[in-house]
Parts: structure tokens; sequence; C-alpha cells
């Protein structure tokens, strides 16, 4: 038979109770992945409206469509893609989600409604330049034809007056001209003199022509360089970048913040391309795609390289 021993108690010295501290830690967060954490793809992202400005001339209702379309862009694509499986939930609205959006309006806005604005006067002082081309080119036939007629009859009359002239010399040769040769030559002088008038008035009207030419010419240019101004103003925000929205997440959370579009699809494609941020995309080299780095794409279609990236976010999990 055994007999009994005496037992003393075990303390455990402060590494040793540390060690401890830490399994039980690593052991927890284990449990709390394995049971609650949920990887990309897995949950839906809740999100909710926080800051909205009115500026934008947008209303709270057609905004949160907006976004409704953005988010519909990710989920109607496969994210599978071994069974191409479609319709995944990636974002759902809760008023208490944890994904903030805002719509910020700020200098970005200022200048896209100034480029619109900008836009619509290219526009329409195109359609008076066009109008004033056509109207020169009207002109223009109108002149060359005038031109040509002028000389013509300064031709005619330097025929006629040749003619009389030398009919006078013969008369003058003669000792001086009968008195119906005279009146011949005096009829002659006065329709030479009727002809000129006529001339002088034609070449007036050539000069005036020509002046009307002048100006439209001018008008042209100006309207030209008025429009080459705009466009160089235009051209400046042409090609913006995604500054026009933003994905951050610090210590205060989560959120997307929207500063510029340049109506409803391009505000769609900005929200798009935030939102694939939320979910874990970086950004893509086809252009056309929605996580290009600038927004010069146009649609409401995820790109190739999109899908490739989605699916290899959520093949991730």
């Amino acid at each position: 038979m055994e007999t009994e021993q005496n037992r003393q108690p075990i303390f455990f010295g402060p590494n040793i109770r540390a060690l401890i501290l830490l399994a039980a830690v690593a052991v927890g967060a284990y449990w709390y992945h394995v049971n609650f954490q949920k990887g990309p793809c897995e949950a839906p992202i809740e999100y909710h409206i926080d800051q909205f400005d009115v500026s934008f001339g947008v209303s709270r209702e057609s905004f949160l469509s907006a976004v409704a379309e953005a988010e519909a862009m990710w989920e109607n694509e496969p994210i599978d893609s071994a069974q191409g499986k479609k319709g995944k939930d990636l974002f759902r609205f809760s008023d208490s989600g944890g994904l903030a959006i805002n719509l910020i309006f700020d200098d970005r806005q200022k200048i896209t409604i100034r480029n619109t604005i900008l836009s619509d006067e290219i526009d329409k002082n195109s359609k008076v330049a066009e109008s004033v081309k056509a109207e020169f080119l009207a002109l223009k036939e109108q002149y060359a034809a005038a031109v040509s007629a002028y000389n013509r009859r300064i031709d005619e009359y330097k025929a006629l007056l040749s003619s009389h002239n030398e009919k006078v010399r013969s008369a003058n040769r003669r000792g001086g001209a009968k008195e119906s040769e005279y009146q011949t030559l005096a009829g002659e002088r006065d329709r030479l003199a009727a002809l000129s008038a006529s001339i002088e008035t034609d070449r007036g009207n050539v000069n005036a022509l020509a002046g009307q030419i002048s100006a439209l010419v001018k008008k042209y240019n100006l309207i030209a360089e008025g429009i080459n101004s705009e466009v160089g103003i235009v051209n400046q925000n042409a090609r913006e970048k995604f500054d026009a929205g933003e994905y951050v997440r610090d210590e205060a959370g989560e959120r997307i913040n929207i500063y510029q579009f340049e109506g409803r699809d391009k505000m769609i494609r900005v929200l798009a391309h935030e939102l694939g941020h939320a979910l874990g995309l970086e950004h893509v080299a086809d252009t056309k795609s929605v996580m290009y780095e600038m927004n010069s794409g146009t649609g409401e279609k995820l790109g190739e390289d999109d899908i490739t990236a989605l699916q290899e976010l959520c093949d991730a999990k």
C-alpha cells in the first residue's frame, strides 16, 4: 500500500503567468476568428449615409439609389472563379452600418460645375462659329462672283475707251469730226461716263463685301480663341484622378468621401471605385476598369481586371 505523501502548494513565477496569459489570448483570438471574424466577401459590408451636402443638387433618395447601383456593379459579377457564382451580397445599407458614406461639397465640385457651364458655352459658341463660318463661305462666293463681274466690266470699259479714243484721234487727224460723227463720239463719251460710274459702284460693293468678309474672319477668330481658352480650362480637369472620392480607414473608423462627379453616371462610378477599396481592392492597370486610378471609363459594368481582382480577393477567404 502506498503511503500518503504530504503535498506542497505550487506557485507560478511571473514569467510563467505571462506565458499562460499569452496562450489564453492566442486561443481566444483563434476562437473568435473561427467563429466570428469574416474574411473578404464572407459577410456584407454594412454602410450608412452620414454627411450629406445638398449643394450638389442631388436628393438623399437619389444618392442612395446611386450607391445601390454602384454596389450592384460588384454584386452582379461572378466572384467564385471555380463555380462562376453570381449574386453575392457584398454590401448592405444599415442605419448603424460601420462604413460611413459622405457627400462633401468643396472646390472640386465647384470646378466641375464651372466646367459644365464652360462646356455648354463651348457648344453654344461652336454653333455660333459654324454659323459665322457658313456666312463667311456664302459671302466668299458672292465676293468672288462680284470681283469676276467687276473685272469683266473693267475690261469692257477699257475696250470701249480704247475704241473711243482711237476714233477721236482719227477725227483730229482729219481736222475734226463731222457733225454726225461728233454726235456719235459724244454718245460714246456719255456711255463711257455712265459705265465708269457703274464700275465705281461695283468697286464699292466689292470693297464692302471684302469688309464684311474681314469682319466675319475677325469674329470667327475671336470666337475660336474664346472656345480654345474655354477648352483649355476644361481640359485641365478632363482626366480627373479619383481624388473625386476617397476611402479612409483609421482610428475614427471607415468612411467613403465623395467630392466630385459629372452627372449620375460618373457619381456611380466614383462610388463603385471607393466601394472596391472598401472591399480591399487596389488600383488596376486597365483604363476602362472601375478600379483604374483615373475616372476615365464609362458605363456601369466592371472591367475584366476588376472581375479578376474581385475573384482573387474572394477566393482568398
